[in-house]
């Protein structure tokens, strides 16, 4: 199969971008509500990884073209949307690559080769990457590999971090913005600056 373009991809993802970024917040969310530094960094990955699956499921449950793919054999879940993609929920590094060891079946799948019990279909990671602190998340993105290198990336924003129009300054009679009017008063000495 033909790997989906970055466009193509877009248009299978525009409609869920909001459920995807649930997906990734809400887990890191709980975490943050009771974090236990007893806990190792990959124990504390393992146990967002689970929720991230378990919040995918609940997000996208009775959405038309989504489904849940368990690879038993390989500890695997995937979620199908479209028929055209398979999203693979992980951590990602700082540019924007999933975390995990890179064992002969990774470096397969992430060359978009065919392999045994996975549906043909383009394969993306829907990930997070934590700020420089490990306090927050950074920014979400959905990522396309080719071998090692990310293809393409798509931007996953929070709906509150949408475009805000700001207001236009008001217009004259004439059409011209107006500007407001400043009146600048001098002191006559430096004493009498107010600090």
């Amino acid at each position: 199969m033909r790997r989906l373009s970055r466009e193509a991809a877009l248009s299978l993802i525009e409609a869920h971008k909001e459920r995807f970024w649930r997906v990734c917040e809400e887990p890191w969310e709980r975490w943050k509500q009771r974090p236990d530094p007893r806990l190792s960094p990959r124990t504390r990955a393992n146990l967002i990884y689970d929720w991230m699956l378990d919040t995918a499921r609940r997000e996208f449950a009775g959405v038309p073209g989504s489904e849940f793919v368990e690879v038993e054999s390989k500890g695997l879940v995937l979620m199908r949307l479209g028929e055209q993609l398979l999203v693979r929920f992980k951590k990602f590094d700082n540019s924007r690559r999933p975390r995990n060891y890179q064992t002969a079946h990774a470096r397969l799948y992430n060359q978009q080769m065919s392999l045994p019990e996975i549906p043909t279909a383009t394969r993306v990671y829907c990930g997070y990457r934590l700020n420089r602190f490990e306090t927050d998340i950074r920014d979400v993105s959905i990522s396309c590999m080719s071998g090692k290198r990310v293809e393409w990336n798509i931007e996953i924003e929070p709906a509150e971090q949408s475009v805000i129009r700001l207001p236009q300054p008001d217009s004259g009679s004439n059409g011209e913005a107006r500007r407001p009017r400043v009146r600048i008063r001098r002191a006559e000495t430096q004493s009498d600056l107010a600090l």
